[in-house]
């Protein structure tokens, strides 16, 4: 079984070596008689960090995951897969038969009323009685119309002289815009191209654009803007050495700078398009008189009415009424050829014909519900939340320190002994070594507490033996210093 040793075991060995630190330094003899001074010095005991300074607990805060959790459901299949049903497409078989001979004709004759016939008639004569009529006259025998051959008189008309005024017209004139031209402003530009040597021969690139170059040096209007003859030569150079030369042409030309302006030819002028004249204006043309004429015959005549019907006067009298005889129309029957309502018309033999198809077919069965495994689940997975560990501070950590220990000189009253030369003032690092804890879920320090306390008493008689030890020399050394003063 493994042993603890606590914290404060560890503190309690420390507090033993420090009781043999921070006993006062004294000189180192050879005898009883011998004082052997030293220098006073600091000592520095380094006290390392006990413990860590975080521990890693459980997180009570942590959720672990959660795995899914279920089962396998099976559902039988509800239904057949197909089904037996009519066939649309189905045509039965058709069986021969034999002719069977026609009963009786089509048609007969049968003789029927005539329905136009008209059968004649005899109405004898006779003597009729006539009145006495007496039919005045209708209208009147003549009338009076227009004639047609009349001429109305026409009545004279006197003469109308003319009138007239007179309107001034000033002369005309069409008025001219002056008459102008546009000129452009021509420049030198000059164009360039740069190149290298390739096997001896220059290669140049693409010509640069166009680029205003002096306009005091070429300047002029022209009409176009058209640039003016060809480019020409201007001038050639090189920059730089080796493979590095570049060599330059330039070359002008007369180009359209930008600059326009406008040029009279002929001032505005009014032309004189006509005289100024007197227009004599017609207010009333001049009418002769006309002479009137005589009418022409009369306005009316008078004519026989041809509407007119004179009165008329019949006696009374017998009058025979001869006998009036209607021959017959058409005959009283005739014969018609109609349809036969015994007639029962022949029936050709038919060959038959075999069935197409079959009277049911087999197809898919819409309600049919395959057999599925469902799965149910029981418990729902979910991802783990926070983490299972949390980094804290550690409550027992110490953390690490230096003690600091000043040593007092030590001085002589007889002749010092001469020893090697050192140091005036020192310093020395101690390192308290703390024992190593380990943490055990079996043992804890309920469980070693009696083997700790032994451990922690040993430390502490230890150290108290030491500390014992060195007030022991002190003391000598003192009781030496007095009998040395008392001999003298």
């Amino acid at each position: 079984m493994k042993k603890l040793i606590t914290g404060g075991a560890a503190s309690l060995i420390a507090v033993g070596g420090l009781a043999f630190g921070v006993v006062p330094a004294q000189a180192a003899t050879t005898d009883a008689n011998v004082c052997t001074p030293s220098d006073a010095y600091t000592e520095t005991i380094a006290h390392p960090a006990v413990g860590e300074q975080t521990i890693t607990v459980a997180n009570p805060a942590y959720v672990a995951p959660v795995e899914e959790v279920s089962h396998v459901v099976h559902h039988d299949a509800v239904g057949s897969e197909t089904i037996v049903v009519d066939n649309p497409d189905y045509v039965p078989a058709v069986p021969p038969t034999d002719e069977v001979p026609a009963v009786g004709e089509p048609t007969v004759e049968v003789t029927v009323d005539n329905p136009d016939y008209v059968a004649p008639t005899y109405t004898p004569g006779y003597w009729q009685h006539v009145d006495a009529v007496y039919t005045p006259a209708v209208g009147d025998k003549t009338i009076t119309v227009p004639n047609p051959d009349y001429v109305p008189a026409t009545p004279g008309t006197p003469e109308v002289p003319e009138q007239s005024h007179i309107v001034h017209h000033d002369a005309e004139y069409v008025h001219h815009d002056a008459v102008t031209h546009t000129e452009y402003h021509f420049a030198k530009f000059t164009e360039t191209r740069s190149g290298k040597k390739v096997h001896g021969d220059v290669q140049y690139g693409d010509w640069s654009a166009w680029t205003e170059w002096s306009p005091e040096t070429h300047t002029s209007w022209q009409l176009t803007t058209d640039p003016l003859g060809q480019p020409e030569f201007h001038a050639s150079w090189t920059e730089g050495y080796g493979k590095d030369k570049v060599y330059y042409e330039r070359y002008w030309q007369a180009r359209f700078d930008g600059q326009t302006k406008t040029v009279t030819d002929k001032d505005a002028w009014d032309e004189k398009v006509k005289d100024a004249w007197d227009e004599k204006v017609i207010d009333q043309a001049y009418v002769p008189a006309v002479p009137g004429t005589p009418a022409v015959g009369e306005p009316t005549k008078v004519i026989d009415n041809p509407d007119y019907i004179p009165a008329s006067y019949v006696a009374a009298h017998d009058e025979w009424v001869p006998p009036v005889y209607t021959p017959p129309v058409g005959a009283p029957t005739i014969v018609v050829t109609q349809d036969n309502p015994d007639y029962v018309p022949a029936i050709p033999a038919t060959p038959g014909s075999p069935a197409v198809g079959e009277p049911t077919i087999t197809v898919a069965n819409p309600e049919y519900v395959a057999a599925w495994d469902e799965t149910v689940i029981d418990v729902q997975a979910s991802d783990a939340i926070g983490e299972p560990t949390i980094t804290i501070d550690n409550p027992a950590y110490i953390a690490a320190f230096d003690e600091i220990v000043d040593h007092a000189a030590v001085t002589c009253d007889v002749p010092a002994v001469v020893t090697p030369a050192k140091t005036t003032a020192k310093t020395r690092s101690l390192t308290v070594a703390q024992p190593k804890v380990e943490e055990s879920a079996e043992n804890t320090l309920a469980e070693t507490g009696g083997d700790a306390a032994l451990q922690i008493g040993l430390a502490v008689a230890g150290g108290g033996a030491l500390a014992v030890g060195g007030l022991a020399i002190a003391a000598s050394m003192g009781a030496t210093r007095r009998s040395r003063r008392q001999n003298r």
